[in-house]
C-alpha cells in the first residue's frame, strides 16, 4: 500500500533545518543588548522617579491650600464709609473661617507592575514563590463649596511570600 500521508512523514523526516544567516544572527543580538539595556535603566530609575512626582504633587497640593485659605480680600473701608469702615475693622478682628471640609469622593489600588522573584525554600525544604508588586493607590478629594478636586497619588513596592502546592 503506497500511502500519500506516510511518503509526507517520511519527507519531512529527511528535511532539516539551514542555520540562520549572520545578518539575522546579528539582528538578534542587538535587539536583545537594547532591550536588556532599557530594562535595567528602567529598574533602578523608575521607583525614585514615581516617589519625586508623588512629593511634589503632594507639595504643590498643600501649598495651593494654604494660598486659598490664607488670602483675604482687600479692605477698602474709606470707599465705603465710616460706618462701612468699622465693620471692616471688626471682621478683620474675627478668627479666620476654617479650612474647607474634604471629603474622599474615589479611592482605588491600581498594579503597576508585578515581577516573579523565582522560588526560595525554607530549611524544612518546602518551596514558596516570591513575588514583588508595585502599585499606586490613588484617592480623590472634593471640596463642594469651593468647588475643588485633588488627586493624591501614593507609589508603594510590595514583597510576598506564596506557598507553592506540591502534588
Amino acid at each position: 500500500m503506497n500511502d500519500p500521508l506516510n511518503d509526507i512523514a517520511a519527507e519531512l523526516e529527511r528535511l532539516r533545518p539551514s542555520d540562520p544567516g549572520e545578518g539575522l544572527t546579528r539582528r538578534i543580538e542587538a535587539a536583545l543588548e537594547a532591550r536588556s539595556q532599557r530594562a535595567r535603566g528602567t529598574v533602578v530609575l523608575w521607583p525614585w522617579a514615581f516617589r519625586w512626582a508623588a512629593l511634589a504633587a503632594a507639595l504643590a497640593v498643600i501649598v495651593a491650600v494654604a494660598v486659598m485659605v490664607s488670602r483675604k480680600p482687600a479692605s477698602d473701608a474709606g470707599a465705603r464709609g465710616p460706618a462701612m469702615a468699622s465693620m471692616a475693622e471688626q471682621s478683620d478682628r474675627m478668627p479666620p473661617e476654617p479650612a474647607p471640609p474634604f471629603r474622599r469622593v474615589n479611592r482605588g489600588d491600581y498594579l503597576l507592575d508585578a515581577e516573579d522573584g523565582g522560588l526560595i525554600y525554607t530549611s524544612a525544604g518546602t518551596p514558596w514563590r516570591k513575588v514583588t508588586c508595585e502599585y499606586v493607590s490613588a484617592s480623590e478629594w472634593r471640596d463642594e463649596r469651593a468647588r475643588m478636586t485633588f488627586q493624591v497619588l501614593v507609589p508603594r513596592r510590595e514583597t510576598v511570600v506564596i506557598p507553592v502546592p506540591i502534588d
